[in-house]
């Protein structure tokens, strides 16, 4: 079996099913060479591995977007960082995520998740991204980025439409520029907020945070905003949605948890499986700083090398079965869900703590919760792994009434 015209960059290519794609290339070609975009892939996972921590020979500093130069598109995040800036600027950054601030969210998690659940549990169905995975860990960054009432769904949106401009140049409409400028317009004025009056927020700390003398500008400050809303809620939503699906495909493995929900072991690995098995990334670029031989083929300084990483989730090497969704699994190795490496994602703790407590959330109150007949439906794109929409049915649950909070007249859903 071989491969042409393969299109990595496709929005439907890596949508629609490509795990026997990814299997020729970890069996027959490691080092796979797009043709029509002029650039590299790994699917191994030792191979993603490598990629990863062998930062002198792969960077970042020149965009982690496949064919989108920082001459085109000049993000100042850590993410498109090397060396001393990145750790550096990591440093900063990470002020905000400590185990302490992580773990104080855990109580405001606990309560938007039962507030979202409020809204839909009478009605005996719902869109389990629409009224739930979208939402809820949207509004937790916003309270931690300190958002006023009236703004987080418009933030949102924005967030949803620039997102897609990561799946590359072709992918960068004029929809997409005109919702980076709206968010940046608005990120300006929040931060003058937060100059003039500073409180706990994630932003007030950012702006006064300092390392080794080093502090964090306005330039950079309004890409690690983006970096956070894409990666601390695109993500955690797909996590939430398909590894619920996965469950609610498994209706043996979901009924198996359910009577384990307060399970910290087993709950625990059922999440690390879940984030495993939907994989919310589809890829990061690298660039090569030098040639290099590898594979038998040989690498040019300034070729493009993509990590796929669902295929590195699935790699028959590492994961027994790779392609069976098991709650009880509990590999040697972890995904590289989250990256491994210096760039390993700063909100993965965060994202684990909204997955967690959203999963318990819906088996506690949901446990008999199945898939509806109209099928879900998945997001084109060949950088994120998400569902758009996602029908679920249920008994409905009569006699509990939704009480009215604060918190719904800050975020309204409708």
């Amino acid at each position: 079996m071989s491969y042409e015209n393969v299109d990595l960059l496709d929005l439907d290519f890596h949508t629609d099913d490509p795990w026997e794609f990814y299997a020729w290339m970890q069996d027959d070609e490691p080092l796979f060479w797009d043709e029509i975009n002029e650039l590299w892939a790994v699917a191994r996972y030792d191979d993603l591995v490598f990629v990863s921590r062998r930062t002198d020979i792969f960077c970042s500093g020149e965009g982690v977007i496949p064919k989108l130069g920082m001459d085109i598109w000049p993000d100042e995040a850590m993410i498109n960082l090397d060396g001393k800036a990145h750790t550096c600027q990591r440093g900063l950054v990470s002020k905000g995520f400590s185990p302490r601030r992580i773990a104080e969210m855990e109580p405001r998690i606990r309560e938007v998740c039962e507030q979202l659940i409020d809204r839909f549990e009478q009605k005996g169905h719902a869109d389990l991204v629409k009224d739930f995975s979208r939402p809820m860990p949207f509004r937790i960054i916003a309270d931690m980025l300190g958002y006023p009432e009236d703004k987080v769904d418009q933030v949102l949106d924005w967030t949803d439409t620039y997102v897609q401009g990561g799946s590359g140049p072709d992918a960068v409409t004029e929809e997409v520029v005109e919702a980076f400028a709206d968010f940046t317009e608005f990120h300006e004025e929040l931060l003058a907020e937060k100059k003039a009056n500073p409180g706990e927020d994630l932003l007030s700390l950012w702006l006064k945070a300092e390392l080794d003398g080093e502090r964090l500008t306005e330039d950079k400050l309004v890409f690690e905003h983006s970096l956070l809303l894409v990666g601390g809620s695109e993500t955690t939503r797909s996590a939430i949605s398909m590894g619920m699906q996965a469950l609610m495909e498994h209706p043996d493995q979901m009924a198996w948890l359910a009577e384990r929900v307060d399970d910290e072991e087993a709950i625990t690995a059922a999440i690390e499986e879940m984030i495993r098995y939907s994989c919310p990334f589809v890829r990061m670029r690298r660039t090569l700083t030098q040639d290099f031989e590898w594979h038998g083929k040989s690498l040019k300084k300034g070729d493009e090398i993509l990590m796929l990483y669902p295929a590195a989730n699935r790699d028959p090497r590492v994961f027994g079965e790779p392609h069976r969704f098991d709650v009880k699994r509990n590999p040697d190795r972890p995904s590289l869900s989250f990256g491994i490496g210096k760039h390993y994602c700063l909100g993965a703790s965060l994202a684990r703590l909204d997955t967690r407590l959203a999963v318990q959330a819906l088996l506690r109150r949901l446990p008999d919760m199945k898939l509806a007949d109209e099928p879900g439906v998945r997001a084109r794109s060949s950088f994120v792994r998400s569902q758009t929409s996602l029908p679920v049915v249920f008994e409905p649950r009569v006699g509990r009434t939704p009480q009215p909070t604060t918190d719904e007249a800050r975020c309204p859903m409708h």
